[in-house]
């Protein structure tokens, strides 16, 4: 209750200073429709990769050098680090890249953030910008009406420069005017006491923003026009920096463990910096004197020299962490272990990310994984069912296995599947779904319908198990060894077809993956020991009773259904997991038809 009054009040008095106060209301207004340019351009490049981001990035993070200028010029080029953190976190979760590659990623974004700094500084606070913004963003609309999506993205990319640029003009002349009525200067502190409070200040500001170039822009709009001392803006500039690891937070809440990691590498790095700066603030604000009379800069000119400190700043993030990057993996992994997923506990998905959706190649490889994952489930379940370990899998000698696996598991199937099966499966089609969305071409489309039936498939195998598993329990160590030696050959049946099965997948080679799929079709051979006029013969000798045969006819022709799932489910992840040429893939399944 409290809460919510506070809130209301909020909004009242944010109300009354924005109907009540026109500086206010222009100053509000250019800091909405800056964020707002910052998404738009977003969406461009969303609407532009296609596949060239990724493409780009497989190239450009083949070491540590070309992984950090592949950070600084993508955040230079899109304006958003917060955007190229969360890339970066997803392609980490789809392992295209490395923890340590991300972390000099994340080195390079923080360089990048300071292009838009110098261009406002420079240029953007210093001239006519509104006619330049119009023409801008004419085109931009003239091309958001070309059919094809990459135009179109081109479009959308214009307007938001467009907007960027009308924003500053609004910011500005909202500072400009503010001068005439009040001035906040007047509220700046002094000293390492000033240096603190105004790093919070940037800090929840950017937090709230979520944009460290939002707060940039607005800390040079209000330099320029003298409305923040020179000390205060850098101690902002700071904070930025701190405020923009909200982005990678939020972008890790659904990342797989190494993405979390590079959250919390960002969140490390920037802080650890910031409190080394206001340590040393003077040091540096003297550096930043005497470098910028070097570089021509006027002693009074602090809009230029704000985005020098700023530049300084990011790049002592270099020079403090590079030389110990590999140290500070080891770190980042010590202090986030991999998940060990327990009984009781419910398993989610733990590669898709839905800030990778933009890319439909890392979209692909999230999914593989995730499906992985989802089959290594599935394993383990009826793994449990047919009261094995799914660490027997892997034996080379299942019949062994068998004869030692004597002691009947018991399981909840209905809570099994409900925490290690259901989570997943509802996560992977919703996110294939989304993908198939956005990118509608028969390629992908197929590939995503694929993903699904994978997905049903998988279900089927369970749902047939949770049918037959009961009795697999009952007859392990029943009395009647007929019955009990035909249901650990039922058993036998479906420990090869997960060895198979999972042989298949994992292999690198097309031709052994050949081979065990041919096994894996040749078990309906075996079946020959479970079939009618097998399990009549025990009956007519009185070997079984009536009740035994049907229930063991029944549950042998459930456990091939089983089987033939596997083999569907094999066809299509050989077909669709990229491993392999698919033409070559496509003219074996056809051989062996």
């Amino acid at each position: 209750m409290v809460k919510k009054f506070f809130n209301y009040s909020v909004l009242v008095v944010f109300f009354m200073l924005i109907f009540n106060n026109k500086n206010f209301l222009t100053i509000c207004f250019g800091i909405c429709l800056f964020l707002y340019s910052l998404e738009v351009l977003s969406n461009s490049f969303k609407m532009m990769t296609g596949s060239w981001l990724e493409i780009f990035l497989k190239k450009a993070t083949k070491n540590n050098t070309t992984s950090f200028l592949f950070g600084l010029i993508s955040t230079a080029i899109m304006q958003s680090s917060g955007l190229v953190t969360v890339l970066c976190i997803s392609f980490l979760s789809a392992e295209l890249i490395t923890l340590l590659s991300g972390l000099f990623v994340i080195f390079g974004t923080n360089i990048g953030t300071t292009t838009g700094a110098w261009l406002i500084a420079g240029v953007g606070l210093k001239i006519d910008i509104a006619n330049y913004a119009m023409p801008i963003v004419i085109f931009g609309v003239i091309f958001t009406i070309m059919r094809e999506n990459a135009i179109k993205g081109i479009g959308c990319f214009l307007i938001s420069i467009g907007l960027i640029l009308i924003a500053i003009m609004y910011m500005k002349s909202g500072f400009e005017n503010t001068k005439e009525n009040i001035d906040l200067a007047k509220y700046s502190i002094a000293g390492l006491k000033g240096v603190v409070i105004y790093v919070i200040v940037g800090t929840l500001i950017t937090a709230l923003m979520q944009s460290s170039h939002a707060t940039l822009m607005l800390t040079l709009a209000a330099l320029a026009n003298n409305q923040i001392v020179y000390e205060n803006a850098l101690a902002i500039a700071i904070g930025s920096n701190v405020g923009s690891t909200i982005m990678a937070i939020i972008g890790s809440l659904n990342a797989n463990t190494n993405g979390k990691r590079l959250m919390l590498g960002h969140v490390i790095v920037n802080i650890v910096v910031a409190i080394i700066a206001i340590i040393l603030f003077n040091p540096f604000v003297n550096i930043v004197d005497i470098s910028a009379k070097f570089f021509g800069i006027k002693n009074n000119d602090y809009m230029l020299k704000l985005s020098l400190f700023h530049t300084y700043f990011n790049f002592l993030i270099m020079i403090i962490f590079a030389p110990f990057a590999k140290q500070f993996v080891n770190l980042l992994e010590k202090l986030i272990k991999q998940k060990d997923y327990h009984r009781n506990q419910i398993d989610k998905a733990i590669y898709l990310n839905q800030d990778a959706l933009i890319s439909i190649e890392s979209s692909k490889k999230l999914i593989n994984e995730e499906i992985r994952h989802l089959v290594k489930n599935t394993y383990t379940i009826l793994a449990k069912s047919i009261s094995i370990s799914s660490n027997d899998i892997n034996n080379n000698q299942p019949d062994e296995i068998i004869k030692l696996r004597q002691t009947p598991i018991k399981i909840d199937f209905k809570e099994l599947y409900a925490q290690r099966f259901k989570p997943i499966y509802n996560e992977i089609i919703d996110f294939s779904t989304k993908a198939q969305n956005f990118d509608k071409t028969q390629k992908f489309s197929e590939y995503f319908m694929a993903i699904r039936k994978v997905c049903l498939y998988l279900a089927n195998t369970l749902k047939n198990m949770e049918l037959i598993h009961k009795n697999i329990y009952y007859f392990i160590n029943h009395d009647n060894e007929f019955i009990k030696s035909k249901y650990d050959l039922l058993r036998l049946n479906l420990t090869k077809t997960l060895k198979l099965t999972n042989e298949i997948l994992l292999n690198d080679s097309l031709d052994e993956a050949k081979e065990h799929l041919i096994a894996l079709k040749s078990l309906k051979k075996s079946r020959n020991d479970n079939s009618f006029d097998a399990i009549n013969n025990l009956l007519n000798n009185e070997k079984i009773t009536s009740s035994m045969a049907t229930s063991l006819m029944n549950d042998s022709s459930i456990a091939w259904d089983i089987t033939k799932d596997f083999i569907k489910i094999s066809k299509l992840i050989l077909l669709n997991q990229g491993k392999f040429d698919q033409t070559e893939v496509i003219k074996m399944l056809d051989e062996l038809k």
